[in-house]
């Protein structure tokens, strides 16, 4: 039996990125075993996904880079080593396990910091490759065809219960139409506006029928509130009422979605719900967004823009023009038509 491991440490939305690398590993091996080596947040949302065998932690391991390296040699002997992340820790995890091929992704980072900080501006020629892709690279090399490009995410029956319950208890009477709204990021510079989100919730509520419902991780809160005392007879404000699996469960059950570039984005393309991403102060063509046939990506073509790699603390030129000259009835109009699609 053919033995596999997957290192991929964080953050939300890039290890949503590496499901396909699995689905494509059992593809072309059935009787195969995928491990994944993650942080243990992300542990619940892997378990159980097709795919994915077993999922071992970093903080198993315990603190340090030979704790690492020990854990890792303990995991047993694998004839496929893949690092999906690229730090210092990852390949350190790399070169520790006892594997017959060990093989990194073209990570390209020194190209995005470039051009972020200007230099490539003018000679980027279209849209680089997408993250999936880079990551279903070194399997090309062993042979293994893409057969999955597009990541998907299995929701237990238990969580998608407890989400109908969630809703009900916060007073949505029919949890089959409701519409996600996903107001924070994790770079607050990444973030649009609560009343430009607020608006295109009233809008949804307004022409679609569709009870606007806010959601996100413990630290979206305050973001979630600023949106709901804004959104014209109230919102549910769910945000720090779930763990992972369930916030991908609640996004399953909406018809839409509407996130900044934020790792829930990548969440509600994986669950199947149709998601607009809005796009500020980094770029689509670093090749980070959502996938899926029913993604849509709004954004402005500026000359400073982009101005960061993940997103920063602030606007350099202290005018948010890449988010704050994106009108909510351009993303309104967007989730119109992709409910309509």
């Amino acid at each position: 039996m053919m033995r596999a491991a997957l290192v991929r440490f964080s953050s939300l939305g890039d290890v949503v990125l590496t499901l396909p690398v699995a689905a494509c590993l059992k593809a072309a091996f059935p009787e195969s075993e995928v491990l994944y080596l993650t942080k243990a947040a992300y542990r619940p949302l892997l378990e159980g996904q097709p795919g994915i065998d077993r999922v071992a932690t970093l903080e198993e391991a315990g603190p340090g880079l030979p704790a690492l390296r020990r854990f890792c040699r303990g995991l047993g002997r694998f004839d496929l080593a893949l690092d999906l992340h690229g730090t210092l820790r990852s390949r350190s995890c790399l070169r520790a396990l006892s594997a017959d091929r060990r093989l990194s992704y073209r990570k390209d980072a020194l190209l995005r910091r470039l051009w972020a900080a200007g230099w490539m501006r003018g000679r980027m020629q279209g849209p680089q490759r997408h993250t999936i892709d880079r990551y279903l690279e070194p399997l090309g090399r062993l042979g293994i065809a893409p057969a999955c490009t597009v990541p998907g995410l299995k929701i237990a029956p238990g969580e998608l219960e407890a989400a109908r319950a969630l809703l009900t208890e916060a007073g949505i009477r029919d949890p089959s139409r409701t519409a996600a709204v996903v107001p924070g990021a994790r770079w607050p510079n990444k973030c649009w506006s609560p009343a430009s989100f607020a608006a295109v919730a009233a809008g949804l509520r307004n022409t679609e029928g569709l009870e606007p419902v806010i959601v996100g991780d413990a630290a979206d809160r305050e973001a979630a509130e600023a949106v709901r005392v804004q959104v014209p007879g109230g919102a549910a404000q769910l945000a720090g009422r779930t763990g992972l699996t369930g916030l991908a469960a609640l996004l399953s059950l909406a018809r839409v979605a509407v996130a900044n570039d934020s790792g829930p984005a990548h969440l509600a393309a994986a669950v199947g719900t149709p998601v607009v991403t809005i796009f500020g102060p980094t770029h689509e063509a670093f090749g980070f967004a959502p996938r899926g046939a029913r993604v849509r990506v709004i954004s402005r073509d500026l000359p400073c823009r982009p101005c960061t790699v993940h997103g920063g603390l602030r606007c350099p030129r202290n005018r948010r023009a890449c988010l704050d000259d994106i009108a909510p009835a351009e993303v309104l109009s967007a989730a119109r038509d992709l409910l309509r699609s």
